[in-house]
């Protein structure tokens, strides 16, 4: 699916915009800047904002999502004996900002300073993120809580109520109507709290502390499952359970709650003298989660038989566990001769969760699984060193190495419990480690006064691993089955053997040539072109085990370990995989004329998986970009700029052992185009004018082959073989308009007025399967949209400025 591709345009206190037209046109004087800087200049806005809609797409992330009025501000205030008396000494700064004050994005900060001795600074920002347009359900609780129950009857039918089997006539979910279902905005939200000191020991070094207390709450849309059950219902005591065989699971899209609260501290030490400098820090993360599950209620049975007399349990998923990273660091640099200099960075950390995760009393209680802490223990490592070297004439070199490396030590044990569908799963956690290293040398050489040519080769080299990855007290051998004995939720005895792999692609190393050449031909003209050769060879483990393992896919009916981590055998992720890339890069800058400047620039990159059999094959994607500025008067100035850019993804996959291959192919279009026009010095350079025209579309398209018979049991578009052919277009077609000014009454105040009219049509069939009557027998719907508007908005401001 095609995330929505559009431009938000965050309208800010208008003031801000009219200061960034105006300044540029005052041309002050020498001594008018020198005047500006012992004086500055301190303003109050307040702007009164109207939206003609309510919609969560257009209001994403600026806060305007609602029909109605809004009440804004912004405010910059300067001063201190710094400013206006530093010719006799005065060291002393101070401020109070704040923007979008009425708004859901609002910011707001005050410092003071004495230059050379300390500062202190206190910050405030928030901002609210809104999601999830159209979002409708039956559940009973609020957003950001962890609890949710149904009715006793959605639209008329009683809850728990029948889930068909598959063909049969639509009596679950499928056949519900609105009724019964309320609307519901979900959002997250954040809100920043931060402190930062600075403290001067000496004119070469100081200590620095920084405070931040970040609040998140409101709630993201996630799927819960839960077990469905079998006909007639009967109630199992405590928690309350039915006794009856579980046929498959139901699917609730539910807002997961983000209660979270993180502090973070960060303390240093810094020294700089004539040739070196040097840092000394520690950084602590410390993250809370003030729940750790959501308890949710199962909405529906299977069968045609019996009586379903009894409400269904509550199931629980667990939430984000607290934990705590603690990490110091050390960075430096020293000047080993005149024209070469090193630079280098290490830093250590340990990552803690000890937390006790939820667990749904059902799923764990046949194995009487004990909800202990985790005990998980991350520790990540980094090392750079970085040499540049200038002292041959026109010829700068460098290399680097950089090494990155994440331990997980959390003990991995076989866990066992109930699955959604009723069997018993026998799973492990998978602590998976890696060592990056990366080394980098590099040449630049000027060719001539306006020509440079440069070369970079790059080497790295990955490995992927688990620490005792579920070994028990006695190994099993490869291919053997899960048994053994259960203690404390964890499997011991026949487990996996020890050296057990857990990655299907243990290593990879990548070379990486790249060439740069850059001429300026003249002082009006100048351009760039760069070259790109990527070969990355990754290794292929055909022994790995997968966390979630079931029977060997490769046709045998062997369980575990399974070949290839239970993936076909030449099957690799296409982010991990053998792949050779090669990468073109250009533009060029071109002053025209006094009035007219143009800039051109475009980009090809090209991926061909050549050792994956299945999977990814190739991949390619461009982009062109123009801009264009005109200056058709002294105080007026227009520009354009168009961007188009495509993208094509082919793979070719298994139907299974027996049936044949696939091949699905991704293609993405996108285009935008875009209009500007500003105005000054008008009315005896007291009003600007300014607008704004732009469009964009975005088109993503999928389409699939068989390459094999598609008649009888294979024929296209069974549920059991797939879809043919090309699916619809997925769209999105956004289309804005602004314009206003600004008016300059007199020395201290200012006027303006602006208009936006934004328009998104959205086309994405995913969200069919979301609305009343068209879900699954077993998902309830949520009648969630793509989030098309049409919305207006008009806002006024007033700025006061003063000295």
């Amino acid at each position: 699916m095609k995330k929505t591709n559009s431009q938000i345009f965050k309208l800010s206190v208008l003031s801000a915009i009219a200061i960034s037209m105006i300044h540029p046109t005052l041309a002050l004087a020498d001594d008018d800047e020198a005047a500006a800087l012992m004086n500055p200049t301190s303003t109050v806005t307040v702007e009164e904002i109207y939206v003609s809609q309510g919609s969560q797409k257009f209001g994403e992330y600026n806060g305007l999502n609602k029909l109605g009025g809004y009440l804004n501000g912004n405010v910059n205030i300067r001063g201190g004996d710094a400013y206006k008396d530093n010719a006799n000494g005065g060291t002393q700064r101070w401020n109070v900002n704040g923007t979008d004050l009425g708004l859901s994005d609002r910011s707001a900060n005050i410092g003071y300073s004495d230059q050379g001795s300390w500062s202190v600074g206190i910050g405030y920002d928030a901002l609210t993120h809104n999601l999830a347009p159209g979002y409708q359900t039956p559940y009973q609780g609020s957003m950001g809580g962890n609890s949710f129950t149904l009715p006793s009857s959605i639209g008329g039918k009683n809850v728990p109520f029948t889930i068909p089997s598959a063909g049969a006539t639509p009596t679950g979910t499928q056949s519900l109507t609105g009724a019964g279902f309320n609307n519901s905005d979900i959002s997250t939200t954040r809100q920043n709290t931060s402190l930062n000191t600075k403290v001067d020991i000496d004119r070469n070094s100081n200590v620095t502390f920084d405070f931040n207390h970040l609040d998140q709450s409101g709630a993201k849309l996630m799927a819960f499952a839960s077990s469905q059950w079998t006909a007639p219902l009967v109630n199992a005591g405590t928690p309350a359970k039915p006794t009856a065989a579980v046929y498959g699971q139901g699917i609730s899209i539910l807002p997961n709650p983000t209660n979270y609260q993180t502090d973070t501290a960060n303390l240093a030490y810094n020294w700089k003298g004539e040739s070196s400098h040097f840092s000394a820090s520690y950084f602590g993360s410390f993250f809370r989660d003030g729940y750790n599950g959501v308890q949710f209620q199962t909405f529906g049975v299977t069968g045609s038989s019996g009586t379903n007399t009894t409400a269904t349990g509550m199931d629980t998923m667990s939430t984000a566990p607290s934990n705590t990273l603690q990490q110091l660091n050390l960075s430096g640099g020293y000047d080993l001769a005149a024209k070469t200099k090193l630079t280098s960075n290490l830093s250590y950390g340990r990552n803690t969760q000890n937390t006790s995760s939820a667990v749904d009393p059902f799923q764990v209680g046949t194995f009487n699984q004990i909800n202990s802490a985790f005990n998980g223990l991350v520790n990540t490592s980094h090392a750079d060193v970085k040499v540049v070297d200038q002292s041959f004439q026109d010829l700068t070199l460098a290399a680097g190495y950089k090494f990155d490396g994440r331990d997980n030590l959390s003990q991995s044990n076989m866990q066992s419990f109930n699955s959604v569908s009723g069997a018993a799963a026998y799973y492990p956690n998978t602590p998976l480690s890696y060592k990056n290293s990366i080394f980098e040398a590099s040449g630049e050489y000027k060719l001539t006064k306006d020509q440079k040519a440069s070369l970079t080769y790059q080497n790295k080299y990955l490995n992927q691993y688990c620490n005792q990855y579920a070994v028990g007290s006695t190994g099993g051998a490869v291919g053997s089955t899960i048994t053994g004995t259960l203690t404390n939720g964890a499997l011991v005895g026949n487990s996996y053997p020890a050296g057990a792999n857990c990655v299907t692609t243990p290593s990879s190393i990548s070379n990486n040539l790249t060439a740069l050449y850059k001429n300026k031909v003249s002082e009006d003209f100048n351009f760039r072109l760069s070259y790109g050769y990527d070969v990355r060879s990754a290794t292929n483990s055909t022994t790995a085990i997968g966390a979630f393992t079931d029977a060997n896919p490769n046709g045998t009916t062997t369980y575990l370990p399974g070949q290839n981590g239970q993936n076909y055998i030449g099957f690799q992720p296409y982010f991990e995989a053998s792949r050779i890339q090669q990468v073109v890069k250009g533009g060029m800058n071109w002053d025209a004329t006094d009035k007219l400047s143009l800039g051109l620039g475009g980009k090809y990159t090209e991926d061909n998986y050549t050792a994956s059999t299945y999977g990814v094959q190739n991949a390619n994607i461009w982009s062109v970009n123009f801009d264009a500025t005109y200056k058709y008067a002294e105080k007026a100035i227009v520009t354009a700029y168009a961007t188009q850019q495509n993208g094509m993804r082919n793979l070719l996959n298994l139907n299974g052992t027996t049936t044949g291959t696939y091949n699905n192919n991704l293609n993405e279009n996108d285009t935008t185009l875009g209009l500007g026009v500003k105005h000054a010095g008008l009315m005896q350079d007291k009003l600007t004018l300014l607008g704004d025209l732009s469009y964009s579309l975005g088109q993503t398209s999928y389409s699939t082959a068989l390459n094999y018979p598609t008649s009888g049991a294979n024929a296209c578009g069974l549920p059991t073989v797939g879809t043919c052919g090309t699916l619809p277009t997925i769209a999105n077609r956004m289309a804005a308009l602004k314009f206003g000014g600004s008016y300059q009454i007199d020395k201290h105040s200012m006027v303006g007025l602006r208009y936006t009219y934004q328009h998104l049509n959205s086309n994405d069939y995913y969200y069919n399967g979301y609305q009343t009557g068209y879900t699954p027998n077993s998902i309830l719907p949520t009648n969630q949209t793509s989030g098309s508007y049409n919305v207006n908005v008009i806002s006024a401001s007033y700025m006061y400025s003063f000295d």
